[in-house]
């Protein structure tokens, strides 16, 4: 599921940033999101990997993490001790062109994280500024 989550408007003349979640996507969508975002297509393609371990680099203007977060399963039987049954993976990619949010479940921390911003655009937006210092 591709959902966009806060468009924004930029200045006349720049490309429209945005922040694209995407949950449980096809190879297809992830070489499509890559290429629309300006994004490497290994990048994109591979964040999911399960052996992809938690990470942070900064790299020709883009900022790329994957983090883990508790997938709320109860540790009771023995194969839920791994690390993969336990968390969650959320890949987020962050540049000129926008946000991309990419993981296979979903995540109370992107519904959660998602209104107050929603709520600053409708309230006037923003300031590219703003997002610009990610750079």
């Amino acid at each position: 599921m591709v959902r966009t989550l806060l468009p924004l408007a930029r200045e006349p003349g720049q490309a429209p940033w945005s922040w694209i979640d995407v949950c449980q996507p096809t190879p297809g969508e992830l070489r499509l999101l890559a290429e629309g975002h300006g994004l490497r297509e290994a990048y994109v393609t591979g964040c999911l990997d399960p052996g992809r371990l938690p990470k942070f680099e900064f790299t020709d203007g883009l900022r790329f993490f994957i983090a883990r977060f508790d997938a709320g399963i109860q540790v009771g039987e023995e194969e839920s001790f791994t690390v993969n049954a336990m968390t969650n993976k959320l890949a987020v990619f962050l540049n000129a062109h926008g946000l991309l949010t990419v993981h296979r479940h979903a995540l109370r921390i992107i519904d959660e994280v998602s209104p107050p911003w929603q709520e600053r655009l409708g309230a006037g937006g923003i300031p590219h500024a703003e997002l610009a210092s990610f750079r």
